[in-house]
């Protein structure tokens, strides 16, 4: 009697592979040094063709419980949080990664859209802005801006 193994073997390879991409990305904080904003800038969309057909069909869950592919998911994000199906020249796939791989990097970047008067004025930015960074979440005592 043939049994099914508990994990795919495509979806423990797709994901081996999905760790590697992101453990391979480079990170140059020098040792014994905080995060002083001067970050390596991420190289645009790093993932060959074939790197980045792999990892936009592996299989994931949302937070929801629906099971979509990687694609999906990095699209959705992308257009969520920067109103963009691409944002600066990157693809969804590449951005979505980089900014798990290197968070300090886009944290003081201005990826979030911000479109509404009323949420410009509370955050304290310029009319014409159109995106803000993580870090402009945050007042100078680490507070969260929109907790009240």
């Amino acid at each position: 009697m043939h049994t099914k193994p508990a994990f795919p073997k495509t979806i423990v390879s797709g994901l081996l592979v999905l760790a590697a991409l992101i453990l391979s990305a480079p990170f140059d904080r020098p040792a014994g040094q905080g995060d002083e904003h001067n970050h390596p800038t991420p190289r645009k969309n790093f993932l060959s063709p074939e790197a980045r057909a792999a990892v936009s069909a592996l299989m994931i869950q949302d937070f929801q419980g629906r099971m979509k592919p990687f694609d999906t998911l990095s699209r959705e994000s992308v257009m969520k949080i920067t109103k963009r199906s691409h944002f600066d020249g990157w693809k969804p796939v590449d951005l979505y990664l980089s900014w798990i791989a290197q968070p300090d990097y886009w944290f003081s970047r201005p990826i979030i859209a911000v479109r509404h008067p009323g949420l410009k004025d509370l955050l304290g930015v310029a009319p014409e802005t159109k995106h803000i960074s993580p870090n402009s979440l945050y007042d100078g005592s680490g507070r969260y801006r929109l907790a009240d």
